[in-house]
């Protein structure tokens, strides 16, 4: 058996998605199941933006 491969996204897709998020006139759960992720990933990429404005997402995944 082989494992799924983890879905990745790159940082314009992450600040897009967190943008989106930001519109008053739609939820949360609204557009993370829009955009086909989950509301926990979507909240912390909210998280993090607000947290990090000049460079919110660096990279793909951790450095070793």
């Amino acid at each position: 058996m082989t494992k799924p491969k983890r879905r990745t996204y790159d940082s314009e897709f992450k600040r897009n998605a967190v943008l989106l998020s930001e519109d008053p006139s739609r939820t949360h759960s609204e557009v993370a199941e829009s955009l086909g992720i989950s509301y926990a990933i979507l909240y912390r990429w909210r998280r993090e933006y607000s947290r990090k404005q000049d460079q919110p997402f660096p990279g793909k995944g951790r450095k070793f």
